[in-house]
């Protein structure tokens, strides 16, 4: 089964203008402060087109702008990249195995076992 797993950036919040904790404090206008994400899992057959995600919100540390990232130059892939970072490998693992189960249980059929009526079917050569 080929799932496609991938990030969506949802929405992303920002501060006008803050100042950090440094002495003296660091100033900086649109700074993102949170960032609400999907890890998303995608499966398309000629029988389904199957899509599940987990859904978050991530609060981003803003008390130092030393390595500030300007807000024109934030993308989808470095939110990811701050994303997996935080959540880690172990956990970003747990999530891949648990929207690969969701999918499974819809597109993987359930067999059960059912009698037809009449007794036994006879193959005729």
């Amino acid at each position: 089964m080929d799932i496609n797993f991938y990030w969506d950036v949802q929405h992303t919040w920002v501060a006008d203008k803050m100042e950090d904790k440094n002495d003296p404090p660091i100033i900086k206008n649109n700074v993102v402060k949170e960032v609400q994400w999907h890890y998303i899992a995608h499966y398309t057959s000629s029988l389904h087109d199957v899509t599940r995600y987990f859904d978050q919100k991530m609060y981003l540390d803003t008390s130092d702008f030393s390595n500030f990232i300007e807000i024109d130059d934030i993308n989808t892939d470095k939110i990811a990249s701050w994303v997996s970072g935080s959540i880690g490998e172990q956990r970003l693992e747990e999530l891949t195995t648990q929207l690969t189960k969701q999918i499974e249980e819809i597109v993987i059929p359930k067999l059960e076992y059912k009698q037809i009526t009449g007794g036994n079917l006879k193959h005729n050569n």
